[in-house]
């Protein structure tokens, strides 16, 4: 049996305020929900929903996901003292280059590579979407086009952004609350 010390020196990730957490989490379900009654009403039209006004419901779906988003990361989000109290601490890392290759190291390898090609693969996807893009939109071809500078930028500056996050919030935080965004 472990001592109460011992539990909350236990790494992991910790909910700080965990019932902003999960209503975030509710907010974030009920917005995706809240658009799926216009998603079905367009099914007679091809799902494609442009030029239709935005219902009530929609509406309201879309101010349920940034403030779910806002909640949820507030949940996962350390105190302010904890933050300050923090040890400042220095890591020192060791590279064993004589140690052997084993299976959890080639695991690594198969993850990190599917990883990288999907991430490659962005760009290459939106090349067949930007004719379908300009075609529903009627947007000229270098406004479609710019969006694979756009997407790219994003994914470097989240990335440099997340990293830092995720210093702050931790690792499993920051992952749970990118899954949040994915929904």
């Amino acid at each position: 049996m472990r001592t109460s010390a011992e539990i909350q020196h236990t790494p992991g990730m910790m909910f700080h305020h965990p019932i902003a957490f999960f209503i975030g989490c509710v907010f974030v379900t009920l917005g995706v929900l809240a658009h799926l009654p216009m998603f079905m009403h367009a099914a007679d039209m091809g799902y494609r929903m442009v030029g239709m006004p935005m219902d009530a419901t929609m509406l309201t779906g879309m101010g349920l996901i940034p403030l779910g988003l806002l909640l949820s990361g507030y949940g996962l989000m350390p105190r302010l003292t904890a933050l300050q109290n923090r040890p400042q601490t220095q890591q020192l890392f060791h590279v064993d280059d004589i140690a052997r290759l084993n299976s959890r190291h080639w695991q690594l390898v198969v993850v990190l590579f599917v990883a990288v090609a999907v991430d490659v693969m962005k760009p290459a996807t939106l090349g067949f979407v930007i004719p379908g893009m300009i075609a529903e939109y009627g947007i000229s071809k270098p406004t479609a086009s710019s969006t694979a500078l756009v997407a790219l930028t994003g994914t470097t500056v989240g990335s440099v952004l997340w990293g830092w996050l995720a210093d702050v919030m931790g690792r499993r935080s920051a992952i749970l609350l990118s899954a949040l965004m994915w929904r």
